[in-house]
């Protein structure tokens, strides 16, 4: 009997070590897959922004072209222009006082009238 060998079962599943090992690598690569995800709505709010204050800008040049020189005050006097269709589209975004635009991702953007408007001090994020 000392030199026989038992034969066990074959066994099948996973011990507890395995199962506990895999929770946690899942854990991990869930807790890195919402860290990185997390970061691109910012990313997207930034760019929504900074896309409406391109549009801003080139919608104010074309309106102190229009309007012989004058620059816009209000963000009313790009969305409805003295003459002309509208330089910015409004449906994008709420003008929520004469100088601010918000819009619907989450972003701001300022008007600050007197500021230069080639060096992209007009507006701001």
């Amino acid at each position: 009997m000392w030199g026989q060998r038992k034969e066990r079962a074959s066994e099948s599943g996973f011990t507890l070590v395995e199962l506990l090992i895999s929770i946690v690598v899942v854990g991990v690569l869930t807790g890195i897959a919402i860290v990185g995800v997390g970061g691109l709505n910012d990313d997207g709010a930034d760019a929504a922004c900074s896309t409406s204050q391109d549009a801003a800008t080139a919608a104010t040049l074309a309106y102190a072209s229009n309007t012989g020189g004058n620059y816009p005050q209000t963000f009313s006097d790009l969305t409805s222009p003295p003459s002309g269709e509208p330089l910015l589209d409004a449906t994008a975004a709420t003008i929520t006082s004469p100088t601010t635009l918000k819009g619907k991702d989450g972003w701001t953007l300022t008007m600050h009238p007197g500021a230069t408007v080639s060096d992209r001090t007009w507006f701001d994020c």
